[in-house]
């Protein structure tokens, strides 16, 4: 008899609650704010899939046992990424990596 008056008072508290949240969730707007889209960047498309596909060639497969196994091959990846898409190679006026 307990157990079941000690279910009944946690369901109770859980709808009351449950009625809290939905009235404050209807209560209050949205606090998203509306911003207007800009405009679409211009990608050399071709340019920046040859840089992504020399990225590609690299052969960065890793070890399960042995993490330092192709160490060398992610070294050259993080070089050729940096190289291609470092923005102090970028020109100024707000280009993207894809322009240069």
């Amino acid at each position: 008899m307990l157990f079941k008056r000690l279910l009944l008072l946690l369901l109770a508290l859980f709808l009351v609650l449950a009625g809290i949240l939905a009235v404050n969730t209807l209560r209050k707007g949205s606090l998203q704010l509306q911003i207007a889209p800009t405009s679409r960047l211009p990608i050399d498309e071709k340019r920046l899939a040859e840089k992504l596909g020399g990225a590609v060639r690299l052969r960065t497969v890793a070890a399960y046992d042995d993490a330092d196994a192709g160490a060398g091959e992610f070294l050259k990846l993080h070089a050729y990424l940096e190289h291609q898409f470092s923005p102090r190679r970028l020109p100024s006026r707000g280009a993207t990596p894809a322009d240069r």
